[in-house]
């Protein structure tokens, strides 16, 4: 599930001020102006094998 996805089903039966911290988090977390301008995609792959 994604983010958006997530603070859709975490606010659905929210009041209007959870609501809005469900939407500021969101936003500090996947804003262009914030975190989610550095922090898009992370991969995480197994160890690389040597020799």
């Amino acid at each position: 599930m994604g983010l958006l996805e997530r603070a859709g089903s975490l606010g659905a039966d929210a009041d209007d001020g959870a609501r809005q911290a469900i939407s500021d988090a969101v936003e500090r977390l996947a804003g262009s102006d914030a975190m989610g301008e550095l922090f898009k995609v992370m991969k995480v792959l197994p160890a690389a094998k040597t020799g």
